[in-house]
């Protein structure tokens, strides 16, 4: 019996767990590749413009506080009427100015 038990749980290995945990991981290799090669694709064909530098994860998004259009304000006086802020996992161009606006969809 113990034999029997050992060459079930080899087979249940073999067949099942095996094929999946090798699954399992292309998945996670191909995932992560597509992220890298999507990111470093983004970066150099997009000129981002200038913004605060983002905290991990939550981004800029402690620095809005209760009142984000006057943050807004503050944040144009120092990185100009275009910036970037990253909200969470959103990345957002910030507009300010009328003529800058104006200007983009000309």
């Amino acid at each position: 019996t113990a034999l029997s038990l050992y060459s079930t749980m080899d087979t249940i290995t073999l067949v099942i767990i095996l094929p999946v945990s090798y699954f399992l991981v292309y998945q996670l290799v191909k995932l992560t590749l597509n992220n890298i090669l999507a990111s470093k694709n983004t970066m150099r064909t997009l000129p981002l413009p200038p913004g605060p530098k983002p905290w991990p994860i939550i981004g800029n998004v402690l620095e809005l506080g209760p009142k984000p259009h006057r943050s807004f304000a503050s944040l144009a006086k120092v990185h100009g009427p275009l910036m970037l802020l990253r909200l969470g996992s959103v990345t957002t161009v910030i507009v300010s100015s009328a003529s800058v606006a104006k200007e983009m969809f000309l």
